[in-house]
């Protein structure tokens, strides 16, 4: 067994217990193992989530040359990564502007070499190497692929240089990963590109044990742990993003130098901690935690925003008999104000429901609620839609949408299959949402709250939508049903 006693990603030592495997399903392969026991921790200093105590190198050369896979590999693997092995190309090829023939690209931990087909078809020049040598066989026989059985080190290919080095679904199982991505620096052609695929700790739709946690995973990335990593070992990621139901892929390419991570920009370990909870302990959940695991089901990018680390929250719910029903936020300069006036969350979002109640029943396409707040009046805006209606909402601050998670139970809102969470500064969405139905305009609401405290786009945006007119006259005003 290997001790890990620093983070791997800022090096700290604090940690808290995330979760305990005691059957372990690789684990019971080692012939030399009794106990099979898989424990995780999280950094308390960066969110990082990994194996504070891992299989040795002994014991990693036993499971992954002989007793990881079966000897052949199964036909709806095959089938399955056909796929997403032209995803994967696409997706690089857009991306780096990389074109065959004359290119080189090194697979390691290639299996059957799926993911260098593509790249062959396109005039690449295509190498692989993985332990597995039965996969490797099957690689070389059906497929005619350059593979080598051998594990990667800095030995590996003396004098080749690639412009492509794939390290897809590796990363998390390595004991040691510093040495291979110092070599991967040194195998890299100026220009070139790094590409990672791993599991993401905030992409948990997938059988989560074993699955997403099991020991063959002994580190679990976020988005910014992997940039924060990266940046460790030499690198500059150009493009980091979650694709479901695989997780992270990331591009980097060689940075002049190691940098340590910047922790502004970190995961909060204790609303991690909250989601996995709330998955694998369902009874005598928190609010918060039922939250986030409702996320889960349909809102599954909304979670890299919200378990962000917010080094300061100027929201503080306040209740009214047993429910939140205001929102005080505090200012920098010491001055506050209540973000529904006096009225309260759930009587504007009544009165604002009345008010707008025709253009709700009209609405049979896309309807855009801008502000979350607490969310009484996306509970009833989406009870009032029509069938044929989708709600979308758009929260731009994480840290408002995370308050309401924390105090309010809003699981029926976020598993309802018409509601669509957008979170965070980004607007990138609204230009699908405009093309729906056929190219027609968007219908606008706002919550009912101030706009002044709400979205920095709020002038802007009703260009987009129907019967809106430019921002200033009184019909845009009216249109935008505001109930301030």
């Amino acid at each position: 067994m290997h001790e890990v006693i620093c983070c791997p990603v800022c090096q700290g030592r604090a940690r808290k217990e995330l979760l305990t495997f005691p059957n372990d399903k690789y684990l019971r392969r080692l012939p030399t193992r009794a106990d099979y026991t898989v424990r995780y921790a999280i950094c308390t200093a960066c969110g990082f989530v990994y194996q504070p105590q891992t299989m040795d190198e002994a014991e990693m050369a036993v499971l992954y040359g002989e007793k990881y896979r079966l000897s052949e590999p199964p036909s709806d693997y095959l089938r399955g990564n056909r796929c997403v092995a032209l995803q994967v190309f696409s997706w690089i090829a857009e991306r780096t502007g990389l074109r065959g023939p004359g290119r080189k690209v090194l697979d390691i931990g290639c299996a059957t070499g799926m993911f260098l087909r593509p790249f062959t078809m396109a005039g690449w020049t295509a190498i692989g190497c993985d332990a597995a040598s039965s996969w490797i066989e099957y690689g070389r026989r059906e497929f005619g692929l350059d593979l080598r059985a051998e594990f990667f080190t800095k030995d590996s290919f003396p004098g080749e240089q690639f412009d492509l080095i794939v390290f897809s679904h590796v990363l998390e199982h390595v004991l040691d990963p510093a040495p291979i991505l110092g070599a991967i620096r040194e195998k890299l052609a100026d220009g070139g590109f790094l590409f990672i695929g791993t599991p993401s700790i905030l992409a948990p739709r997938r059988k989560l044990y074993p699955g997403l946690f099991g020991g063959d995973h002994v580190r679990l990335f976020s988005p910014r742990t992997i940039r924060a990593y990266l940046r460790r070992h030499g690198f500059q990621p150009v493009a980091v993003e979650t694709h479901s139901p695989r997780g992270l892929r990331a591009l980097a390419v060689k940075a002049e130098r190691a940098t340590e991570p910047d922790l502004r920009d970190r995961d909060d370990w204790g609303t991690i901690m909250a989601l996995y909870r709330g998955l694998f302990s369902p009874s005598g959940a928190s609010c918060l935690e039922r939250n986030l695991a409702a996320l889960v089901d349909r809102q599954e990018p909304v979670l890299e925003e919200v378990c962000r680390r917010f080094e300061s929250c100027p929201y503080e719910a306040r209740s009214e008999g047993t429910e939140p029903d205001n929102v005080l936020i505090r200012r920098r300069d010491g001055a506050a104000n209540w973000l529904y006036g006096r009225e309260g969350s759930r009587l504007r979002a009544r009165l604002l429901l009345e008010r707008a109640r025709d253009r709700v029943a009209a609405s049979d396409g896309p309807v855009l609620l801008r502000g979350f707040g607490l969310g009484h009046f996306a509970e009833l805006l989406e009870a009032a839609l029509r069938p044929s209606a989708s709600l979308h909402i758009w929260e731009p601050d994480p840290a408002m949408l995370l308050t309401a998670l924390r105090t309010r139970d809003l699981t029926n809102l976020v598993r309802s299959p018409r509601v669509t969470l957008h979170v965070g500064a980004s607007v990138d969405f609204l230009e699908t949402l405009a093309s729906e139905k056929g190219g027609g305009p968007l219908r606008s609401l706002l919550d009912p709250q101030s706009p002044s405290t709400r979205d920095p786009f709020h002038e802007e945006l009703p260009f987009l939508f129907k019967d809106q007119q430019p921002s200033g006259s009184a019909a845009s005003h009216s249109a935008v049903c505001s109930a301030t």
